[in-house]
């Protein structure tokens, strides 16, 4: 009876490690299964990331560029604007020379001469007063013979609303104190010039910080180029790390099929030997009883009670 007991708690013993390779193999591939997904869909996103970001410093590196380009306009222009400035200022002294020099000199010289221009104004207009009232006019009517009206002038029609004189005077009031304003110009200029060197200064200066700005953004495109190759090798270890783990999942499953049909086996033997304890002994008798029984009528009652003593005894 006690053999049959150890026998069962062998045999169960098997069977339980049975069961729990059966568990292992089956736990073990949703293990893998689970562990191979989230791995796979964690190599996945961080793929995608990195393509993101790879777009990102493409992106970034044409709006660098873009803004290089700009900038470099900038500079020609500021350049440009900075040339014009300082060709300017020879303009600004030839201006300066005639608005503040000669032409105030021309003006004194005009204003000098008014009066005797004024004066032979007045004379060329009382001759033209005269001569445009020159003529006469006679009738001639001697009763027999009526020859018409004779009159004789000089074609002359002068009778303007502002004398001559007049006009000239005016003209010579209306220049006076003129040089004077004209020459303060040169104040003005001179303050002109001054802002259009400062100007051209501030241009040239403000040329030379664009250029310095465009030399570090010029350096720019070519890190981002380092670090999109960066990018693009990551991204292809994770794409090769991804295969290999797929590649490898049904060799991880067949390593674990391998444990478990190992851990199955060494649990064969209890298995066998509790089923041994608890049926083998049995099987013995029951083969003796078929040997007996084909050896004679005679011998069966004997084989009987040794059937029961062994009986007993188990």
């Amino acid at each position: 009876m006690i053999r049959r007991i150890l026998g069962f708690v062998i045999a169960l013993t098997g069977v339980a490690g049975i069961l729990i390779s059966t568990g292992i193999y089956i736990y073990g591939q949703r293990a893998v299964d689970a562990t191979v997904s989230q791995t796979v869909n964690t190599l996945t996103l961080a793929t995608d990331t990195l393509d993101t970001t790879r777009a990102t410093l493409l992106v970034a590196k044409d709006s660098i560029n873009g803004v290089s380009d700009t900038l470099d306009t900038v500079e020609s222009t500021a350049v440009n604007l900075s040339q014009t400035v300082t060709q300017s200022k020879p303009l600004i002294d030839q201006i300066g020379s005639i608005a503040t020099e000669e032409i105030p000199n021309s003006l004194e010289t005009i204003e000098g001469t008014i009066p005797n221009i004024v004066s032979v104004a007045g004379t060329v207009d009382d001759t033209l007063t005269i001569l445009s009232s020159f003529g006469f006019e006679r009738n001639l009517d001697y009763g027999l013979i009526d020859l018409g009206t004779l009159s004789f002038d000089l074609g002359i029609d002068y009778d303007p609303e502002v004398r001559f004189d007049e006009s000239i005077e005016q003209l010579g009031t209306s220049i006076e104190g003129l040089p004077e304003q004209l020459r303060t110009l040169d104040i003005y200029l001179n303050v002109t010039k001054d802002n259009l060197d400062t100007i051209s200064t501030d241009i040239v200066q403000l040329s030379n910080d664009i250029a310095a700005i465009d030399d570090s953004l010029s350096a720019t495109p070519e890190l981002i180029d380092d670090y999109i190759a960066a990018v693009t090798e990551v991204q292809d270890g994770l794409r090769q790390t991804r295969t290999q783990i797929e590649q490898q999942t049904e060799t991880a499953k067949m390593i674990l099929l391998g444990i478990a049909v190992w851990f199955a086996l060494i649990h064969l033997t209890p298995l066998y030997l509790g089923l041994e304890m608890i049926f083998g002994k049995r099987k013995e008798v029951i083969v003796e009883q078929m040997v007996v029984r084909e050896s004679g009528e005679g011998d069966h009652t004997e084989t009987d009670s040794d059937t029961d003593e062994i009986t007993e005894k188990e």
